[in-house]
């Protein structure tokens, strides 16, 4: 399995592309931290979708077990377990990522990694009333939205 963008995200993102926004990734990134953020999750059926890549890239590379982290954190809270239950915290872990995958994700894993990045998509449309024109007005707007929604709980 390997990480999916909406279409829609890609034709939403298209004025940033080649100025700032160099990879499918990076608009992958910002939907995934604002479905994150937010608790936010969605499947994609019915919506086209790009699966384009099975591993953290370029810029990214260094920064995917640190976006692994706040992903399990994130799961771990959703199924309401605390860090001191060792076993269960360790059956979610080894459930949901996988040492010997490119990205470091089991198949569920990256299943519900995706599924943050479908319902942070629904998230930035909330967020923004116009689609992004410049990176600079984006990255503060969506800074802002970050900093008032983040809830790791």
């Amino acid at each position: 399995m390997r990480f999916q963008v909406q279409e829609d995200a890609r034709t939403w993102f298209k004025d940033l592309m080649g100025k700032g926004f160099d990879l499918d990734f990076d608009i992958y990134y910002f939907c995934f931290i604002a479905g994150v953020t937010t608790g936010r999750k969605a499947d994609a059926a019915g919506k086209e979708v790009a699966e384009f890549i099975d591993y953290f890239p370029g810029r990214y590379r260094d920064r995917g077990r640190l976006l692994i982290a706040l992903f399990l954190s994130k799961e771990l809270a959703a199924y309401g377990v605390a860090m001191n239950e060792k076993q269960t915290v360790n059956k979610i872990v080894t459930d949901l990522t996988d040492p010997d995958a490119p990205s470091d994700l089991s198949a569920e894993g990256m299943r519900e990694f995706n599924r943050y990045a479908h319902g942070g998509y629904d998230v930035l449309l909330e967020w923004f009333e116009e689609r992004p024109r410049s990176l600079e007005t984006f990255l503060r707007m969506f800074k802002q939205q970050v900093d008032g929604s983040f809830i790791l709980e």
